[in-house]
């Protein structure tokens, strides 16, 4: 076990500016007394042959050096082994080795630009300088020269008894930059100060945020996670209670690529900036700079602003597009419901109309399909259709004979234009895509040639022939060939440097590196799911068949690159008029909108960017415009241009970005970067056992400081994870495995707020030089005297217990001098976390009152269900072992009638994008409340929900005056009265819910969670607005406004906890095949659990339109809906269980029982089953013991017995007549409103 460490050197035994001191030859053996680090590395050095290998690889995975390392450090009882040594521990070993061996080495200085010259690479401190646009491979490589010469020059060389500093000069570059791509072996592929190097950089801070190292995974990896996560951070989040909006572009991304080329200086800006005061007018970016990030913006975007500009415009046509114009033209709906059971046969005595029996989906289609099926329309033969029949004006006759001419010979003219544009404005893209992809290669196309492929599958089925009379014939006859055409390009360019090859995608402009050592034909034959969207293997047939596949080439350009586009205008024509047939349709089963994605370059990510779905842009590797996208998104959604959209972005973020914020978002990032650029010269008497991960330079902390300190927290991360659940699911098992040790909702690692270091560090010089050191403990801090210090990146904090949050396995401390956590102006909570080797802010933290952890008494529950949880205890869930859950996992059965396709659904901060496994685990309604459940952990009952409701919520009776009530009982109309009963009512409400807080175990984890993630504050409250009932009839009744928690304003709208079940309009689906209305005490739970949980309810939108949809499966019932059903069950609380987030209309019921069979819902019944069967033995009951029944709308009778003047006018319901959601909910849209 480690113990405290001492210091392994006091001072150095030689000096750098003291040649005849060097020793002339390593020792062979490790001197006596206590080693120095030097002393372990070159015994490590002489235990084994020093190779190539060794030197590519990470001083961190050597366990031999490591081992003698942390002997060495004496740190250590007894000898470590490598088992011994976390991430943490060996990181710091290994910086203390680099930071021992090359103390002394002013790297800022050497490194730095060297006098009267102006082209060279050089590092200031934050990146490389006239490094941008270059190869990585290149740069690199003149950077460890430089390093190498400064190395030797300093005698390293011979300290180290190296024949030369190449290997060591490439540790010390992947160690000691603030710029984390640089640390990667070998290089990637990919240009310096492009967004794909601002990419790698924050895959590479995501992984290591989690304690995973990004150097284990590939660079397509690593820009897999970045491009995941930028995803996720550039979706829209709901406006803080008197924020911003968040700005359109990563204002932090931007400005890192600007001064890696030089347009900008950071560290002009943060010099230049003032300090952070109270009050005043904020400070702004000066003009100037300003004008010089619009100039570079619109600079490194002009060929994706190329790119997108030209798709805007080539739209092709579509034979149903054209019929719903001629369509509309004619005063009829394209998509008006037409039979189509029925075929019209002349007859003497007039035309007869047969019916043909097919199935229900296609009983009838639209009228826009029916005419392009048929070509020609005519109306006569659906006289009888009062639609189609209705009088006319002479316009709408005049257009409506024209419907009986040839649309194909409208849509074939039209397809003609479109070729000739069409090849123009693809040349400008494959040129775009070229020069694109050239910048981000670091290519240079002076004498290099370009050539444009397309490739082609043929598949050849034949039977072999016996030769003799009729052999051609028969040849011909048995041969069966059918012809593919790629989906996309195959570009060369070649150089005097070398070639490279890619294939770029037509559907979303994702580039496809080709290995030099395969041909194209090769390459397309092993890919071909990605070249021609389908792979295919031969089959095994008898030995008499044959099969055969082939990839025939057509060039379509070759030349200079300046040439190639006249030639692409020539020959793509061609290309085109294989689609003509395709893009015309025939039915209303062909997906137009897929082929066109297929047939046209990058199309589904430029519609992914005006529709703001960052989630389908992050696979695309041609369109790095991730950290762009929500401006552009926007702006071209109102129909600007993508340049126009792009600067507009611009300008929107910095003006919406506090001025001041921004300045000093900037100054704390370069001054902490600054901090830990010379970490490596900082003073070699450091004792290993007392370094710290955090002490040293953290190459993530620039780029994220530049973002506002914001990370990934614990849901941030598990979308990241989801999204890459597919294509990589063991990277994003490991990311799961990280969100589910965070605190809850929290990140692992998060940087202090912004100026609190600044505020709080320790800043007398030889109290830094005595901490510096000093020994640190296993607890992560330093005790000098009585007192206690923490080194938190790169600065040292004086310490205060915190005994009230603190636990024996978990101290939690707080800053001495700040204020309390949670007040104006107050500090944070600290732990050390051992794995990760640094500190972190506490989140997860038991609820204090008034500074301690007062828990309620046995009176706080009214109906003496649950016991309070005794004071100064706190109860957590019951914990299940790992092998169990795993164990509990299954696939669900065939027959179960859930849906299975894959849909995105907005929850409020993210995206969650559903991807069907077929295992129960990986189901929405699982996946989200274990999630949900997994960070609400603690089911403790503290006394502050009951005591301080009121300072969390307001609460305020809506339209008691105009209700149903008031229409039975002449008493509302006494102002007096109402007055009193709004008291009664509100009162009701928090009697509730302070009793449900006491009966559920569930409601109570919520709600305690809640408070510690700030989803409920005192400084941001939320208000309750209880609405009385607008219509009652037959014991039921139904509301004018939904229910429903809008988070931007802070408003939860429910019901009146004694107005009778609501379920007049629509209704549930129930266990036995039952529709059952909604009572009261259910909805209001449900809505709280929104307002506790920011957890969405599933996207229904498919199934709004009719009943046929259910035959592709039932929505779930999401997360909330569990929750609300647990809680209920919890609580005693008898209710019907809702199996799908549908609301059924009377229409609606009768369409499902005209489509699914009473079979099918008992097996959607059993689905159900199993979802809440998995989940109770994955987050067993603390007490499984059954509640007592309770109805806490008791009393409310005398409604369920009257009705009202109004009970049969409209509500506000919103159901289709075949289902919708909860009562009118709308939750499939992304407006920031929950029911």
């Amino acid at each position: 076990m480690p113990r405290h460490g001492h210091a392994i050197y006091e001072n150095r035994r030689w000096r750098r500016d003291a040649p005849d001191a060097r020793p002339a030859a390593p020792p062979d053996s490790l001197p006596s007394g206590q080693p120095r680090a030097e002393d372990a590395w070159i015994a490590a050095c002489r235990a084994g042959p020093v190779d190539t290998a060794y030197w590519n690889g990470r001083l961190e995975d050597d366990d031999a050096l490591m081992v003698r390392l942390a002997t060495a450090s004496g740190g250590y009882a007894g000898t470590p082994t490598a088992a011994d040594l976390t991430p943490a521990k060996r990181r710091e070993l290994a910086v203390s080795l680099i930071r021992a061996l090359t103390a002394g080495i002013d790297w800022q200085v050497s490194l730095g630009q060297a006098p009267n010259a102006t082209a060279g690479i050089y590092f200031d401190g934050l990146t490389l300088r006239n490094a941008s646009g270059k190869p990585m491979a290149g740069i690199v490589q003149e950077l460890e020269a430089r390093i190498a010469s400064v190395l030797q020059a300093c005698g390293t060389a011979q300290l180290a008894g190296l024949t030369d500093c190449a290997g060591l000069a490439r540790q010390v570059r992947r160690m000691m930059t603030s710029d984390p791509t640089l640390s990667l072996q070998p290089p990637p592929d990919v240009s310096y100060g492009s967004p794909r190097w601002v990419t790698l950089w924050t895959g590479m801070q995501t992984l290591a945020d989690q304690g995973l190292s990004p150097h284990k995974v590939s660079t397509d990896d690593l820009l897999a996670v970045g491009r995941a996560a930028i995803a996720v951070q550039t979706r829209k989040s709901p406006r803080p209670a008197g924020g911003a909006t968040p700005p359109g572009i990563d204002i932090g991304a931007l400005l890192l690529m600007a001064h890696a080329a030089g347009r900008i200086d950071l560290r002009r800006i943060a010099q230049e900036a003032p300090d952070s005061a109270a009050g005043g007018e904020a400070a702004a970016l000066a003009p100037e700079d300003l004008d010089r990030l619009t100039s570079f913006l619109k600079e490194i975007m002009a060929d994706e602003l190329r790119i997108l500009d030209a798709i805007a415009g080539l739209k092709p046509p579509t034979g149903r597009e054209l019929a719903a114009d001629n369509l509309r033209a004619a005063g009829l709906d394209p998509e008006h419901r037409v039979d189509v059971r029925s075929v019209v046969i002349p007859a003497a005595f007039g035309p007869v109309r047969f019916k043909i029996p097919l199935p229900f989906a296609f009983d009838q289609q639209a009228l826009a399909d029916v005419y392009v099926s048929h070509e020609t329309l005519d109306l006569s033969e659906d006289a009888g259709d009062p639609a189609l029949s209705a009088p006319v004006s002479p316009e709408v006759s005049r257009a409506r004979t024209k419907l009986g001419r040839s649309l194909k010979d409208e849509f074939d003219a039209a397809f003609d234009r479109y070729k000739t544009t069409a090849a123009g404005h693809i040349a400008t893209l494959i040129d775009a895509s070229v020069a694109r992809y050239g910048s981000d290669h670091g290519i240079d196309f002076e004498g290099a040639t370009i050539t444009v492929t397309r490739a082609q599958r043929v598949d050849s089925l034949h039977l072999p022939v016996v030769p003799g009379p009729g052999q051609a014939l028969l040849a011909q006859a048995t041969a069966s060939t059918k012809r593919t055409d790629a989906n996309g390009y195959f570009v060369s360019i070649d150089t005097s440097a070398g070639r490279h090859r890619y294939f770029v995608a037509l559907a979303d402009g994702a580039e496809y590196p080709l290995p030099p050592e395969r041909s194209i034909e090769d390459w397309a034959a092993s890919h071909g799911e990605i070249v021609f969207g389908t792979a295919v293997h031969k089959p095994d047939f008898p030995g008499s068949l044959f099969n055969d596949l082939t990839y025939p080439l057509t060039t379509l350009a070759t030349g200079k690159r300046e040439e190639i586009g006249a030639q692409l205008k020539a020959s793509l024509p061609g290309t085109l008029e294989r689609s003509r047939a395709a893009l015309y349709g025939g039915s209303e089963v062909e997906t137009i909108r897929g082929i066109e994605r297929g047939l046209i370059p990058f199309y589904s990510t430029y519609s992914a960017i005006k529709d703001g779905r960052t989630e389908d842009i992050a696979w695309s590797l041609a369109l790095d415009v991730l950290i762009f996208v929500p401006a552009l998104g926007e702006g071209l959604s109102l129909g600007m241009r993508a340049g126009e959209a792009l600067m507009a972005g611009l300008s929107r973020a910095v003006s919406e970005t506090a001025g001041e914020g921004l300045l000093q978002a900037i100054k704390l990032g370069v001054a902490e970067s600054g901090r830990f650029a010379p970490a490596l010269m900082r003073q070699a008497g450091k004792t290993l056992g007392a370094v710290a991960h955090s002490a040293v330079i953290d190459p993530r902390d620039l780029l994220k400081l530049l973002r506002g300190g914001a990370l990934l927290g614990n849901k941030g991360l598990r979308a990241v994870a989801r999204s890459l659940k597919t294509s990589r699911p063991e990277l994003a098992q490991a990311l799961i495995e990280a969100a589910r040790k965070m605190s809850a909702g929290g990140a692992r690692y998060r940087p202090l707020p912004a100026g609190m270091l600044r505020r709080y560090r320790i800043s007398d010089p030889g109290l830094i030089d005595t901490l510096s050191k000093a020994a640190r403990s296993d607890d992560g801090t330093i005790m000098l005297g009585a007192k206690r210090y923490a080194e938190v990146e790169g600065n040292y904090l004086a310490l205060t217990a915190d005994h009230a949050a603190s636990t024996q396995e978990r101290p939690v401390w707080r800053i001495a001098g700040a204020g309390l956590p949670g007040t104006r102006q107050g500090g944070v909570r600290l732990v050390w976390d051992a794995e990760l080797g640094r500190w972190q802010e506490a989140k997860n933290v038991p609820q204090l009152k008034g500074g301690g952890s007062t828990s309620a008494s046995a009176s706080t529950s009214a109906s003496g269900s649950a016991s309070a949880t005794p004071a100064g205890t706190q109860l957590t869930r019951v914990k299940v072992a790992d092998d169990a859950v795993a164990a509990l996992d299954r696939d669900v059965p065939a027959d179960a009638p859930n849906h299975r396709g894959d849909y995105d659904n907005w929850d409020n901060s993210e995206i969650y994008e559903y991807s069907y496994t077929g295992r129960l685990a990986n189901t929405e309604t699982v996946e989200l409340a274990v999630e949900v459940l997994e960070e609400a952990n603690d089911i403790t009952q503290y006394a502050w929900w009951e005591s301080e409701f009121d300072d969390f919520f307001d609460m305020e009776v809506v339209g008691l005056e105009t209700s149903a009530y008031a229409e039975i009982d002449p008493r509302y109309a006494d102002p007096e009265t109402v007055k009193h009963l709004k008291i009664t009512m509100t009162d009701r409400i928090r009697t509730f819910l302070t009793d449900l807080y006491a009966r559920s175990e569930t409601f109570r984890a919520l709600v305690n969670r809640a408070r510690s993630e700030g989803y409920i504050a005192k400084d941001d409250k939320w208000t309750i607005q209880i609405q009385p009932p607008d219509a009652l009839s037959g014991g039921l009744c139904e509301f004018a406004e939904e229910h429903g928690a809008e988070y931007d304003d802070r408003i939860v709208r429910i019901p009146d906890l004694q107005a009778p079940p609501h379920g007049l309009q629509d209704q549930m689906l129930a266990d036995g095949y039952t529709f059952e209305p909604y009572l009261s005490p259910a909805t209001i739970i449900h809505e709280l659990i929104h307002v506790l949980t920011r957890r969405s309810d599933p996207a229904v939108d498919l199934w709004k339109d009719e009943a046929s949809h259910l035959v592709h499966g039932f929505p779930e019932r999401g997360v909330v809906e569990y929750l609300t059903q647990r809680v209920l069950k919890e609580s005693g609380i008898q209710a019907p269980r809702r199996l799908t987030y549908l609301s059924f209309t009377s229409e609606g019921q009768a369409d499902l029982a005209r489509v699914i069979t009473p079979e099918k819902i008992a097996a959607l019944q059993r689905y159900v089953d199993m979802q809440d069967d998995y989940l109770l033995k994955r987050f067993p009951q603390h007490d499984p013991n059954p509640a007592t029944p309770w109805n806490p709308s008791a009393g409310n009778e005398r409604w369920l017995t009257a009705d009202s003047v109004g009970s049969g006018s409209e509500s506000g319901s919103d159901s289709e007549s075949g289902s919708g959601s909860e009562s009118g909910s709308g939750s499939g849209s992304p407006e920031p409103m929950e029911t």
